[in-house]
């Protein structure tokens, strides 16, 4: 998942089997070439190049062109080791964006929800959905732990939803609730 400093989940992939290693997940997920099409922007820096954007990861990601990951705790100098510090306060935030997934919506517990999942959508599909919601309410709230940690307003509901492709998915579409509820 990548968040944005607005507080907006930008990339979902997956899902993925709980034992795979995330560097193994990020190299499956081509996420260096999807962050490629966004994260360069041909603006001049003063030197005549664009400018790259990185996300922040995990320390098992490699680092490359457009993915940060901390230094070496052990033997990082001083400097290094005040940017892990930094850093790691705006990771903490994203970590807890993940769980306000679930927290927003308790049905996505997998352990509750393995009892209903009969004939019904996937948990990967149900996941999406929640995590679309939680984008809608994060925008009409105008905030969330993220945006105020990273001071970047999220855009409003009409921003958000004009900046998709495409509408959102009906619910039954995704066969989350039944046809006849229209």
């Amino acid at each position: 998942m990548i968040v944005s400093p607005c507080g907006l989940f930008e990339g979902v992939d997956g899902p993925y089997p709980g034992r795979d290693h995330d560097s193994n997940i990020v190299a499956r997920s081509d996420l260096e070439e999807r962050l490629s099409t966004f994260a360069h922007y041909p603006v001049a820096d003063g030197n005549g190049r664009g400018v790259d954007y990185q996300i922040y990861g995990d320390p098992a990601y490699a680092r490359s062109r457009f993915i940060r990951k901390p230094f070496n705790r052990l033997r990082g100098t001083a400097l290094e080791r005040q940017y892990n510090s930094t850093m790691s306060s705006g990771r903490v935030s994203v970590e807890n964006a993940i769980g306000t997934v679930v927290g927003i919506f308790p049905a996505l517990d997998f352990l509750r929800l393995e009892r209903s999942l009969a004939g019904g959508a996937s948990v990967c599909t149900r996941y999406l959905v929640a995590v679309i919601f939680r984008n809608m309410f994060t925008c009409i709230r105008g905030h969330n732990q993220i945006s105020k940690f990273f001071e970047c307003e999220p855009p409003s509901l009409d921003e958000f939803l004009a900046e998709r492709e495409m509408p959102p998915p009906r619910l039954v579409d995704l066969g989350i609730i039944p046809e006849d509820a229209y």
